[in-house]
């Protein structure tokens, strides 16, 4: 079943069921800590097509179901002794998302839980900012973008917006280099979402977690790959990501499959990534996004343990 009150850590496997990517942490948690085993990345685009469809497509679901029975084989390999997975935006909107959520919980050997927009954002806070601290956190996903702030550990304010990397480029354009006309309206249409839903806000520190942050942090620092070591705590400014988002929108896609330590299958939707982000930065007039590699994962898997330490003691 796991620890109990002896200070022996719990094996947590999470599973963070998004849009784009499908992530796995596997990690030894105790009250006081967390420890990484394992965390891994893979693309599934489970929400390729969905506004157009409104479902899940059979293609996406095989890609997602492969990538979960190897997550599988890794978390008992691990010696994993609990597993829990969160599904977000793409299963939020789906027509068969219970069907997918079933099939996949079937390979992974424990339920997949559809979470709200709000307990996202805050599951993302609080696996993201260090405690003590008056910070926001910002989650580009691929169907949704999450921006939640707090002071310590409290949160003050959330918010779930249905704009993401993905179904900003499957709406806006279909072709690369990105004409001017396609990103003007994109960038209106991020813009107008973003005021309508922010009120005046002193988000002090600002994170930013999930894809878009990490790749462009590995850009700006010139690296050839992917390496959280080299870009966990490292700082953005606004200028450089308006920077690249002027390169990166006048890019082909294989020009953009071409730029080291961008992960083929997520070079087309980066461009509307960086977009989102740096009109975040505008609308809250903040100059330094700080890069963070933790997020939703991590504090679904903090959230798994207190709840199994809570059915111990009960």
């Amino acid at each position: 079943m796991g620890r109990t009150d002896d200070g022996t850590p719990m094996r947590v496997a999470m599973l963070d069921i998004g849009t784009n990517t499908l992530l796995m942490l596997v990690a030894d948690i105790t009250n006081a800590e967390l420890r990484m085993v394992a965390d891994e990345h893979r693309i599934a685009r489970l929400g390729e097509g969905l506004d157009q469809t409104g479902i899940i497509s059979d293609a996406a679901l095989e890609r997602a179901s492969q990538i979960v029975s190897e997550y599988r084989m890794m978390a008992e390999m691990f010696c994993v002794q609990q597993r829990g997975a969160v599904g977000t935006s793409a299963l939020r909107r789906a027509s068969n998302a219970s069907v997918v959520a079933e099939k996949l919980a079937e390979i992974w050997g424990a339920p997949i839980e559809i979470i709200s927009g709000d307990l996202e954002a805050e599951l993302i806070y609080n696996g993201t900012v260090p405690f003590g601290h008056r910070a926001a956190v910002l989650d580009i996903g691929g169907g949704s973008t999450e921006l939640v702030v707090g002071n310590g550990d409290r949160v003050e304010f959330r918010v779930s917006l249905e704009i993401g990397a993905l179904r900003i480029a499957e709406r806006f354009w279909n072709t690369y280099p990105i004409p001017a006309a396609n990103l003007k309206l994109a960038s209106q249409f991020v813009r107008e979402q973003i005021t309508e839903s922010l009120p005046a806000l002193d988000v002090g520190q600002l994170f930013g977690v999930a894809g878009t942050p990490t790749t462009l942090a590995c850009i700006a620092a010139g690296l050839d790959r992917f390496d959280p070591s080299a870009i966990e705590g490292y700082k953005i400014r606004k200028s450089v990501i308006e920077e690249l988002c002027e390169e990166l929108t006048r890019c082909s896609v294989d020009q953009l499959r071409s730029i080291p330590a961008v992960h083929p299958q997520r070079a087309n939707i980066l461009p509307a990534g960086c977009l989102i982000l740096a009109v975040f930065l505008d609308v809250l007039n903040h100059d330094v996004v700080i890069v963070s590699t933790r997020g939703l994962r991590f504090g679904a898997a903090y959230r798994l343990y207190r709840q199994v330490l809570d059915l111990q003691r009960n």
